[in-house]
């Protein structure tokens, strides 16, 4: 398994009764939505940003940068590397692990990423059965082979996407919300006129829907390591 490093972590100025486990993109790190706490406004809620490992990327070339697991095009049915994929919800089986041993049970965390982050929380979301507060996913789409565990409640989805996406085709957008649709997710579809980005109305809509699932309300936050 690859080396993963520590992830970080945002505190809220009290205790911790709810947690975000947010996935960064293909080449950024967790550090990419360091600002979210705060955009968000949610008091009571520990945010967890881990970084992805460095690894070759087939579709960038064979570039060298941190990603989730390897991928050669985007979409359903795109070559993904399944192991990487395996390593990368290992990953978060563990983050979930820690943030329930620290007193937030999984039934008040909320799983989310962007783009290839987004694709993850997805998959681990979908072929885990983990009884999640929900799931954000931001610009992103559906890797393939997604069996539902059996007897597993449907889980409620946050799908957001950019009309000129330039990067993940809204078009996959689409297809993912109607595929989680048909196999009786609870989705939240949001779509903005920006591109492969995350615009202001789009955190509020997100702020506005975690605190449906989790009652959150306004509140400071402090950083700290895990």
């Amino acid at each position: 398994m690859s080396t993963v490093s520590p992830p970080l972590i945002v505190e809220p100025r009290g205790q911790a009764r709810a947690a975000v486990i947010f996935l960064h993109g293909l080449g950024a790190d967790g550090n990419d939505f360091a600002d979210f706490p705060a955009r968000l406004g949610l008091s009571g809620v520990r945010y967890l940003f881990p970084h992805a490992p460095v690894r070759a990327v087939t579709l960038n070339a064979g570039a060298r940068m941190r990603a989730w697991f390897d991928i050669a095009r985007l979409g359903p049915g795109s070559g993904i590397d399944t192991a990487g994929l395996e390593e990368s919800v290992a990953t978060v089986d563990a983050l979930l692990r820690t943030v329930g041993e620290r007193g937030v049970p999984v039934e008040k965390t909320i799983l989310g990423g962007f783009s290839q982050g987004g694709a993850v929380a997805l998959y681990a979301a979908l072929t885990r059965g983990w009884p999640l507060a929900g799931v954000v996913a931001l610009s992103t789409f559906l890797p393939a082979g997604l069996p539902r565990p059996s007897g597993a409640r449907p889980v409620p989805v946050f799908l957001a996407h950019g009309h000129r996406d330039p990067v993940v085709d809204v078009r996959l957008g689409m297809a993912t919300r109607d595929a989680l649709l048909r196999s009786g997710h609870e989705v939240r579809w949001w779509t903005h006129e920006d591109g492969h980005a995350v615009d202001g109305d789009e955190i509020r809509a997100i702020a506005a829907w975690m605190a449906e699932r989790f009652g959150a309300d306004d509140g400071e936050e402090r950083r700290g390591t895990l």
